[in-house]
């Protein structure tokens, strides 16, 4: 739901910039965990993937996204090798692909979007309650946008992160919230339909 609601905010940032979005597909780059039964060496593995953000409507933009990305999990899964799983990866190996991703990954993605989890009761320190949770997802070079989303304690924050190129900022972010609130609407009446 997340990356379709950020194809819709990228959706409205272009075309009110009068960019040209029919047919349009950024390349996204999402952490997707491991496949089941291997070791997640490090965290999630990135996988990169054509974000629609043209001229769709938002049940028809969270359809391509969803059928793309199962297509995109189960593609890697059957060719997963296990080398991240393998006890025999030197971890100098992985720190030496990781800067290499950073500087390289630029040219291959457009953005990068994280949907991180959080603890669904709320945290305290030395008896204060944490109230919000903030997620900041670092930005890479060569890649302009980046959006962190975190679930804490029934609430949901989405923070955005751009470089300098990106002066209309709150166009972005009106259109992220309006597309979030669109399929939660959406997901919510379907609820409420009763099945028959």
């Amino acid at each position: 739901m997340l990356l379709a609601a950020v194809a819709s905010g990228l959706h409205r940032l272009l075309a009110g910039r009068g960019d040209p979005v029919e047919g349009l597909e950024l390349r996204v780059s999402v952490p997707v965990g491991a496949p089941g039964g291997a070791r997640n060496a490090g965290g999630s593995t990135p996988m990169v993937l054509p974000l629609p953000v043209g001229d769709l409507g938002p049940v028809d933009r969270l359809a391509r996204i969803s059928a793309t990305t199962r297509a995109a999990k189960a593609g890697r899964d059957r060719g997963y090798q296990g080398l991240l799983a393998s006890p025999l990866l030197p971890t100098t190996l992985l720190r030496l692909a990781v800067a290499w991703l950073a500087r390289h990954g630029g040219s291959r993605v457009n953005l990068y979007v994280i949907n991180v989890p959080g603890p669904p009761q709320p945290l305290w320190l030395r008896g204060g309650r944490l109230d919000t949770a903030v997620p900041i997802a670092p930005l890479v070079a060569g890649v302009p946008l980046a959006v962190a989303a975190l679930s804490y304690a029934g609430e949901l924050v989405v923070s955005i992160q751009v470089d300098g190129a990106v002066d209309d900022l709150d166009v972005l972010a009106d259109g992220v919230s309006e597309g979030l609130d669109q399929l939660i609407s959406r997901e919510r009446s379907r609820e409420r339909v009763p099945a028959g």
